[in-house]
């Protein structure tokens, strides 16, 4: 028998219940489609950076050992070159990872989880084709508001670089007059300030879009429809948004977080082996976020729901009973 969704309006609490309910009813389907993408994941950051700690282990005398020059025979220049070209190859595993990986993962277990909470069922595979199958959408909903921001703030440094640039030219002639100090003063003290205006309203517009792979697998829209179905679902609930939003981050760090950094943390103080460290650290990591990243998934499309209903009420109930009936299949709720 088909489990009846709750289709009322739920208060912070009640999400958080529900979230927590919904997580325990199907644990092991979860947790296995988190691993499939966040084990490799891990496992392939590990094996990059490993040639990083051997290069900074060889840097480091060992107890007991013969104090010699860690660098005798070659430049630094030599040492931190290879590095660099592991530190790029972890710059672009990671660019992959949030730009590719993470939004499939998003998008299916998206997925997953829509389909329980509407009374339906989803196999694993069926949920990952499904944000195969959607994949497009959602890399693009990522990418646009990321260059976008990106944009914003390369012109912004391009402004406050070429400000501080004819301040230090101007201080560094024989006319310079005191003035010009308060003129350099006056641009760190603009840069610093265009920084902190320009996070907060990055924050804000985040806020405001933030449920666009909901959009895109339960509604099948389009990245730009995404984004702007999301900022019409937010749009005056923004401040309970935040105040979810940071509950579940505080949830998250205080579930998965900080226990991982207190079984971290004695690593380093025990002086222990850098390469052992990293894969303490990756194995610790890859367990804690195999667990967190289902919960924080359930707890956002909950929310996307209960905006839903919120905003649509009557009509997302039809929609849902009309998919509920015998006969019907559509994995998709339309908006209104």
């Amino acid at each position: 028998m088909i489990a009846r969704p709750r289709i009322r309006q739920l208060g912070l609490g009640e999400l958080l219940d529900e979230s927590f309910r919904l997580y325990r009813a199907n644990f092991l389907t979860f947790i296995t489609m988190a691993a499939l993408v966040l084990v490799p994941y891990q496992i392939i950051s590990f094996l990059v950076q490993l040639p990083i700690q051997n290069e900074l282990a060889g840097l480091v005398p060992q107890p007991g050992a013969n104090p010699t020059d860690p660098l005798a025979g070659q430049s630094p220049l030599d040492v931190f070159s290879g590095i660099l070209f592991w530190y790029l190859g972890i710059i672009a595993i990671s660019l992959l990872y949030v730009v590719v990986f993470l939004p499939l993962l998003e998008g299916a277990l998206t997925h997953a989880v829509a389909q329980r909470y509407l009374g339906r069922s989803a196999t694993t595979g069926e949920s990952f084709g499904a944000a195969i199958r959607r994949s497009p959408a959602l890399i693009g909903a990522r990418l646009i508001p990321t260059l976008f921001g990106a944009g914003i703030f390369l012109v912004l440094f391009a402004i406050i670089g070429v400000l501080a640039f004819l301040v230090i030219r101007a201080s560094a002639s024989d006319t310079a007059e005191p003035s010009l100090a308060l003129g350099a003063v006056a641009v760190g003290f603009l840069g610093v300030g265009l920084t902190i205006v320009l996070t907060v309203v990055a924050l804000a517009l985040y806020v405001r879009i933030f449920f666009t792979s909901q959009a895109i697998m339960v509604e099948d829209q389009g990245p730009w429809q995404a984004i702007k179905r999301s900022w019409r679902l937010t749009q005056r609930y923004f401040w309970r948004t935040v105040g979810y939003l940071l509950v579940i981050i505080l949830l998250m760090y205080f579930l998965a977080s900080l226990p991982a950094i207190v079984l971290i943390a004695p690593t380093a103080l025990l002086g222990i082996d850098q390469r052992l460290q990293l894969l303490l650290q990756t194995i610790v990591t890859t367990i804690f976020s195999v667990i967190a990243t289902p919960f924080s998934l359930i707890a956002y499309t909950l929310m996307y729901f209960d905006l839903r209903i919120r905003k649509e009420g009557f009509d997302l109930e039809q929609q849902t009973n009309t998919l509920l009936a015998p006969g019907t299949s559509s994995p998709y709720i339309s908006s209104r």
